[in-house]
């Protein structure tokens, strides 16, 4: 089947060209009045085809300005895109370098902690096996005293290396749980514990024994309650009266963990820029500088918040923490 062509959409110009053809076609003479209608259909298609290249310049200077503008939006996509990396890892590695730095603070601490403990076990075994020796019978009593000591030790030690595999590890990737904020105190504890008495600085905990579940990732808070421990211990270090308070209290929809020392506290010159990074009050080698700025971020990223309380004193710092709508019905 023979399809048929459409027929043009025609401007009245080319249907009057059109009947002065066909009358040249069929023999009709081309008077004056039909040669002036030829040239005023020409002069009209001649106008009608200047509209239409204006028509045409016009809409290609809109699509090189449309293409100009995306590849100007595209370039700046691109440089917010590659910022944003950036920044994403310089707060990574500025996280590592603050937790490393902690670390290696605590270092002499966490050594004699798990020293301790070992040489308890050592001292155990060692007495076993005099007996042993000997041919002394140990007794069942005496056996499982000796069993019980090294068994709690060996807890201790437990506790001591999941903490501080808990602090070292980034966990920003974590989805955020139901955590217990009361079991990441006790760990974060059994790091620096030693650090304090080494030193003479006094610890009075205000801990409730029993779970209190948050909404956060331990790892992070655990690094937040570090800081805050760091921080105090770091603000009483030349005091004479050396003493660090760390308190826990639950309402019902929120946990405030508040840590406040017996040192000069934070000037009120400073509190502004207290959370900014990389500002320290400390002497120059001491800190990065970090510490509050990460701790207020992993705060944000919870739901909660870090703020300076003067209320309370000028050295008090409160976590505030959000608990999940299971723990507030149970708390209710």
């Amino acid at each position: 089947m023979k399809t048929k062509t459409p027929r043009p959409l025609w401007t009245p110009t080319h249907r009057t060209i059109a009947r002065i053809i066909e009358r040249a076609d069929s023999g009709l003479p081309l008077d004056l009045d039909v040669l002036a209608q030829i040239e005023r259909a020409l002069i009209e298609l001649d106008l009608q085809h200047q509209r239409d290249q204006r028509t045409l310049e016009v809409a290609l200077r809109e699509y090189e300005e449309v293409m100009l503008q995306n590849k100007t939006i595209q370039a700046e996509l691109e440089l917010r895109v590659e910022e944003k990396a950036r920044r994403l890892i310089d707060s990574q590695v500025h996280s590592h370098a603050h937790r490393m730095a902690s670390l290696g603070e605590m270092a002499g601490g966490i050594a004699h902690e798990i020293k301790n403990p070992l040489t308890v076990i050592l001292g155990s075994i060692s007495a076993l096996r005099q007996q042993a020796k000997t041919g002394n019978a140990v007794s069942p009593a005496e056996l499982e005293k000796n069993l019980d000591r090294m068994e709690r030790v060996s807890i201790r030690i437990n506790r001591i290396v999941d903490g501080l595999r808990l602090f070292s590890r980034e966990g920003s990737g974590d989805p955020l749980t139901e955590v217990d904020l009361v079991a990441i105190i006790r760990d974060t504890l059994d790091l620096c514990m030693e650090r304090f008495r080494f030193h003479g600085v006094a610890i009075d905990l205000l801990v409730p024994q029993e779970n209190l579940i948050v909404v956060g990732r331990s790892a992070q808070l655990g690094q937040v309650v570090l800081n805050l421990l760091s921080n105090a211990f770091d603000a009483v270090s030349a005091s004479e009266h050396k003493q660090v308070w760390l308190e826990v209290a639950a309402a019902e929809s929120t946990v405030t963990l508040r840590v406040r020392d017996s040192g000069p506290g934070v000037p009120a010159t400073v509190e502004a820029k207290l959370f900014q990074p990389f500002f320290t009050t400390k002497p120059v080698g001491k800190g990065t500088g970090l510490g509050l700025s990460i701790s207020l971020g992993i705060a944000k990223e919870c739901g909660g918040e870090l703020v300076l309380n003067r209320q309370v004193s000028a050295s008090c710092f409160e976590l505030r923490l959000v608990r999940p709508p299971s723990a507030t019905q149970v708390a209710a």
